[in-house]
């Protein structure tokens, strides 16, 4: 039986609100004439009455778009005339002018009259990707190819953005396993009219070919079983491909090559590859060292209220493999936390574990002994201390804020807790800000 004493207080008067104001006091920042530039950070002499008298904007008039941007550069500025000059002011203006994608040049100059600034901004526009073309880029499609870039239409068109796709696009065909790519990215088009075509050009040359395959340390599995599970030699019947070796198609094929093992029982099985490429011959050799550890076999005993299906569930180390028996472990608190779930706090689950050898083989053998005891249900639940809330109306708290606290559903300690809580919160929601529940 359960029994819940609930002590509650009722606030009569009105709650107390308190309010507090964070005052942010702006403080202007301390004007500066410009010196020399040391490196990429600017560098300033401060001065007390600094300030500046006027701000020009200076864009090509012969581009198409510049009285637009010149008003948007200005709106994007953090200066304006007749402020004093400010280091973090002008840094921010010319961030944001960057972050714009509209310029592809930024020079900011300035001219010193006494006491004043006067600032000059020249702004060299940049066109927008209008249309992307592509030639010699088979055997993929241009949405693989856009995939790896990180221009597209309607982003600016700037030198060092061409040149960083062609670099994304060469690092691309190398994965792909070409050995030396080449790959032109021009920007067609005049950029006084506010937009180009990008053109990309890739000449594959040569690629490498798989020469060599071979195992080392595998008894279980023959050579020959093991290349029918490697994709890499299955790549010579593909269109396009023509044996192409692709090392990231080589590391998947030794995940799955290594979950084969697991599955068969080996959760201790470690793969290493070494490849060995010859941009000469393009020819690859592949040596795959396995390490295949003990097979496992699963002894289980003492289990009565869970199937042995059911705790195979919980087996963490067939998945994730089980260096120095962390996933095994793992696996027992599994198990462990899945028949205290079902009700049975005092579960224990004792390890035994023998290694024996048999025509060069090791298996594991594990012994899961289960101690289950008592099963805990949730008996009779009886509720005291109720005044201005009726009974019925707690447990109407208990049914829909924990379905699991009822009568004849398994007991867990945390569900006390759990329920202490739940009606102390409905409590002080409707006021009674001091209600307190003890469950026992």
């Amino acid at each position: 039986m359960i029994t819940m004493y609930i002590s509650q207080h009722r606030i009569i008067d009105a709650l107390v609100c308190l309010f507090a104001a964070l005052l942010l006091i702006l403080l202007p920042a301390k004007p500066m004439a410009w010196g020399q530039s040391g490196g990429s950070e600017p560098h300033a002499t401060l001065h007390g009455d600094q300030v500046i008298t006027k701000i020009t904007i200076k864009i090509p008039p012969e581009y198409k778009e510049a009285p637009t941007l010149k008003l948007m550069a200005r709106d994007l500025l953090f200066l304006k005339e007749g402020d004093l000059l400010s280091v973090e002011a002008l840094e921010q203006s010319i961030t944001a002018l960057g972050l714009s994608k509209r310029f592809s040049h930024i020079s900011v100059d300035s001219r010193e009259t006494d006491n004043a600034f006067d600032l000059f901004f020249e702004l060299t526009p940049a066109p927008l990707v209008r249309d992307i073309g592509m030639r010699g880029i088979y055997p993929y499609f241009q949405r693989d190819i856009r995939n790896v870039m990180t221009m597209g239409p309607g982003d600016p068109v700037t030198d060092s953005n061409l040149r960083e796709q062609e670099g994304l696009i060469r690092a691309f065909y190398i994965r792909e396993g070409f050995i030396d790519p080449r790959v032109s990215v021009k920007a067609e088009g005049d950029p006084r009219e506010g937009s180009a075509s990008l053109r990309i050009f890739v000449t594959k040359g040569r690629h490498y070919r798989l020469e060599e395959l071979l195992f080392k340390g595998n008894h279980f599995f023959s050579d020959r079983s093991l290349r029918t599970m490697i994709g890499a030699q299955r790549s010579r019947l593909l269109p396009g491909q023509a044996g192409r070796f692709i090392e990231e198609s080589l590391a998947l094929d030794v995940r799955n090559l290594l979950q084969r093992y697991r599955t068969a029982g080996f959760a201790e099985c470690s793969i290493n590859k070494e490849v060995r490429k010859d941009p000469i011959s393009a020819k690859v050799s592949v040596t795959l060292a396995i390490s295949e550890g003990p097979r496992y076999e699963i002894d289980m005993v003492g289990n009565r209220a869970l199937s042995r299906r059911e705790l195979e569930d919980d087996f963490t180390f067939f998945k994730e493999g089980n260096r120095n028996d962390a996933n095994l472990n793992r696996s027992v608190r599994n198990m462990i936390n899945r028949y205290r779930s079902r009700g049975y706090p005092d579960v224990r689950i004792i390890t035994e574990s023998e290694t024996t050898e048999a025509d060069g083989l090791y298996v594991r053998s594990l012994r899961f002994v289960i101690e289950e005891g008592a099963r805990h249900r949730t008996g009779f639940v009886r509720i005291t201390g109720t005044e201005t809330i009726d009974e019925k109306t707690v447990r109407g708290w208990l049914r829909g804020g924990l379905p699991e606290f009822r009568e004849g559903r398994p007991w867990l300690a945390e569900h006390a807790e759990s329920a202490s809580f739940t009606i102390t919160s409905a409590y002080r929601a409707l006021g009674f800000l001091n209600a307190s529940t003890d469950t026992q």
